[in-house]
């Protein structure tokens, strides 16, 4: 088993080829196929979007910006925060349903039974299930 860093930092057990130490870019051209390159792009473009408009609202949902920690402002309000957690929850709902869906067109592809197939669709989708305690 070959033994790489991602971002020079980061171990990252690979088979195979390692990705280049350093270079982010490197990490999705090992990607099989260009759909599944393409889904996860948009995914990971998705998720980085969602993640900016959600801070961009965090701190301008109150005017003035520093009604955010200090409620004592006078004249200071702040928009529908349930509605903003609403609406920002829901790209974080359809990107993780995308990723779990998205290995499993490579498990049905493999060279094994169908008894194989079908155990191991579920343990990719609930394996990357995790509740918190």
């Amino acid at each position: 088993m070959a033994r790489s860093h991602v971002f020079g930092i980061l171990p990252l057990p690979v088979l195979g080829h390692a990705p280049q130490a350093g270079n982010p870019e490197s990490l999705f051209t090992h990607l099989p196929t260009r759909p599944y390159r393409y889904a996860t792009h948009a995914i990971a473009i998705i998720m980085i979007l969602n993640w900016l408009a959600g801070c961009m609202i965090g701190i301008l949902i109150c005017k003035p910006i520093k009604y955010n920690w200090d409620k004592t402002i006078p004249g200071g309000h702040c928009g529908d925060l349930n509605g903003i957690f609403r609406w920002t929850s829901l790209p974080n709902l359809i990107t993780d349903i995308a990723m779990l869906i998205l290995p499993l067109p490579m498990i049905w592809k493999l060279h094994t039974g169908l008894s194989q197939k079908i155990g191991l669709s579920p343990t990719f989708v609930t394996g990357s299930m995790y509740v918190s305690p």
